[in-house]
């Protein structure tokens, strides 16, 4: 079994937002999957159950603010016997890569990022893969109406541009989820990272 989990904050304020790019790609798989979420009160989390070829995959996003998200993953992963080091996909957005540039990673640092450091405190590790969504960092936009700080930036809906983008982004973030759950990740990096 596979436990994929998007990282994001609850509530509509939130829902469109730049922070939001893991839990966002959690919906769009799990649609693409023809599965439908569940509120899973226990686990503090949202969880939608399918099948991949042969393995089953659950593919979830906390009910938590993200810098509370290790607690939600922590109970998914003791509630299905899940191998962090083999079985677990964290998805989240990232500052430090273009718009729309994916990376995936058999494990890794926490970045700056609140959620992937709240799952690592919260595991005692870091030896889970990551598949992270660029979202481009403020300093990076020519346009003068940018926010300065990058915790605004990252909780502003994405522009009318960038939503133009994102099926297509998901589109590949989908595929890098799916090549994760059947194949090697030496052979996932090298097609998802080129």
């Amino acid at each position: 079994m596979k436990l994929i989990v998007g990282l994001g904050n609850p509530g509509g304020k939130y829902s469109a937002t730049r922070h939001n790019a893991g839990r966002l790609l959690a919906e769009f798989f799990a649609h693409s999957l023809s599965v439908n979420f569940l509120k899973k009160k226990k686990l503090n989390a949202s969880l939608a159950v399918g099948e991949l070829e042969t393995e089953s995959v659950i593919v979830s996003f906390p009910e938590t603010f993200m810098n509370l998200s290790g607690g939600a993953v922590r109970a998914m992963v003791g509630n299905f016997n899940i191998d962090p080091n083999t079985d677990l996909l964290v998805v989240s957005d990232d500052l430090a890569l273009p718009f729309g540039k994916l990376r995936i990673r058999p494990q890794g640092s926490d970045g700056g990022h609140n959620g992937i450091k709240s799952v690592i405190e919260t595991l005692g590790c870091s030896s889970f893969a990551r598949l992270r969504i660029g979202i481009g960092h403020p300093h990076d936009i020519a346009d003068s109406t940018a926010p300065d700080k990058v915790e605004e930036y990252v909780l502003k809906p994405f522009t009318q541009a960038e939503r133009e983008q994102l099926p297509a982004i998901f589109r590949r973030a989908e595929e890098a989820c799916r090549l994760w759950i059947t194949n090697p990740m030496s052979q996932v990096m090298s097609i998802v990272n080129s």
